[in-house]
This record gives C-alpha cells, structure tokens and sequence, in this order.
C-alpha cells in the first residue's frame, strides 16, 4: 500500500516526521510525492534538491518507506508557464535533462518515477498526442540515469481513457513499464 503526501509543496501541515512513522505503523510501504522540476532546477542547468525535499527524502529511508516520485509540471525557464507541458524537440530536451539528473541525484532513494501528474486533468487543451514524445523523453533518461528504476506512465486521473487509448495508440506503452490510474 502506498499513500500520496505532496511533501514537495512544503506545507507545515504535511510534516513527513509525523506522517512517515503513521504510514510505517499502519504497514504503509509506498510514499508518491513530486519534485518539481521549476524547483529543482530554479536557474537553468542548476540542478539542485531542496533542504525540504531532501528531508523528505531521508525520512522516507529512515522509516523504510519506498518512494516513487512525479516527474512533472513546466518550468518558465523553457516553458511558457510553470504548468505548461514540454512539447516543442527544446523543451523535451530541457525536461529530459531535468528527469535524467533528479533521477541519478536521487538513486538509491527512489525506487520508481511516474511522468507527469493526471496528464488529461492538469493540461486542460493539450492535445493527448504530445503525451507519447513526453513519456519517450522521460523513460529513456530515467533509464539512463538508473536502468534499475520503475518507469510509470500514463498517471491518468479518472476520465484518462481516451488519454490511454491515445497514447498506446502512439506507441507510448513501450516507453513505460507500469501505468498508474487514480
């Protein structure tokens, strides 16, 4: 079992000291959380992990709870809003250096990466069809930087069908190697 805390939003009433040791008693052994990339990479080509997410991070081990983590959002810095999805060959290339570093900064810590969050939910009037150059991107830097990691795609937010009719359609299945369905 697993539960989504959002601890990478940094908000006090969402303190992984409190909530890791609940879900560790309660036998929950998943967390799934986000590092956003506009956070991670706040001046272009400057990787760097948050005091914040680093704790979160560390929690998670010392309460042997597994993480996965979202692979998601824009960041101005390429993208025209920090929402927006990377669709042009710049941007996939941005966000796909943006994956392969969170991915190798975090090895050992994380065990499985989703990319992006509720697709077909947080990018109202983005055709379907930029998801599957998106997944490619993602998974092929995930692997590169950590061949043992999970790739977890789709990540659809109940109304995804169409969403993952689309992207298998376009062969984004094979870019992926679970599919998560909220």
């Amino acid at each position: 079992f697993g539960a989504c805390n959002h601890f990478a939003w940094n908000q006090p009433s969402r303190d992984p000291a409190i909530i890791f040791p609940l879900m560790k008693k309660a036998g929950i052994g998943w967390t799934r959380d986000e590092i956003l990339w506009k956070d991670y990479e706040a001046a272009k080509g400057v990787y760097q992990l948050k005091p914040y997410h680093e704790r979160f991070l560390t929690l998670s081990a010392e309460n042997d709870i597994k993480t996965l983590l979202i692979l998601c959002f824009g960041n101005e810095l390429y993208t025209k809003t920090n929402n927006s999805v990377p669709i042009t060959d710049e941007e996939l290339e941005a966000f796909g250096k943006f994956c392969y570093n969170l991915v190798k900064d975090t090895k050992g810590r994380v065990f499985a990466f989703e990319y992006w969050n509720e697709f077909d939910h947080h990018t109202v009037g983005v055709d379907y069809k930029y998801y599957a150059p998106l997944a490619k991107t993602t998974y092929e830097n995930i692997k590169k930087a950590n061949p043992e990691a999970r790739a977890v795609g789709i990540t659809a937010a109940g109304t995804g069908l169409s969403l993952i009719k689309t992207a298998f359609d376009m062969g984004a299945y094979s870019h992926m190697e679970d599919v998560s369905y909220h």
